[in-house]
């Protein structure tokens, strides 16, 4: 189920679901053809299980992702999907523009 929000010049679309399905994409498509004038952001931080569809949605449609969770961010990370997407804390975040990458994790051996 996907549910939203208007800030400022922002859609705020949150995704309270696990996993991100095919219906999601239509859903998403529907609302942002809706609010053409406004920036596309996904809360993700009830998300669990992100894929390979799912980064490709976000990187092509330019959508900013706002995540508390750190194994959603971990997984971003590790497929470096990181560097393509603005990624933020929280909403507030996402209207003062500190962005997560700045943060961003290293790898150390």
């Amino acid at each position: 189920m996907i549910s939203h929000k208007i800030r400022k010049n922002y859609i705020i679309s949150i995704i309270n679901a696990c996993e991100f399905d095919d219906a999601f994409i239509i859903e998403l498509n529907k609302l942002y053809l809706k609010y053409k004038n406004y920036k596309k952001v996904l809360d993700i931080t009830n998300l669990t299980n992100i894929d390979y569809k799912f980064i490709y949605f976000a990187n092509k449609n330019k959508i900013k992702l706002i995540n508390r969770s750190s194994s959603n961010f971990l997984k971003l990370f590790l497929t470096h999907s990181d560097k393509y997407v603005k990624i933020y804390n929280t909403e507030h975040d996402l209207l003062t523009n500190n962005i997560i990458v700045k943060r961003r994790l290293k790898l150390c051996s």
